[in-house]
């Protein structure tokens, strides 16, 4: 049971800090996007789509760190589940 405890604590601190780097990153995407749309002379053609370098990895990051957002809410939800039962 203790040691269930120690992992629900352990599993909502990593949720926690995934959740600020979520905050970051989605906050540095979000400036990249104003950057990109500010400096667009016609801000209603948006046919030319382009993504830099820099906004693909912030995308790709997202992504990770998402994936591992949930990973953990599933096994954190598992533990609080094991610990209810006992």
């Amino acid at each position: 049971m203790r040691a269930r405890k120690q992992e629900v604590a352990t599993l909502t601190s990593a949720i926690n800090a995934a959740k600020k780097e979520m905050d970051r990153v989605s906050a540095r995407l979000g400036q990249k996007q104003d950057e990109k749309r500010a400096a667009t002379f016609d801000e209603d053609d948006e046919t030319a789509v382009v993504i830099d370098e820099e906004e693909l990895a912030l995308l790709r990051e997202m992504k990770d760190l998402k994936r591992g957002y949930r990973e953990d809410f599933d096994r954190l939800k598992q533990a609080k589940l094991a610990i209810a039962d006992a």
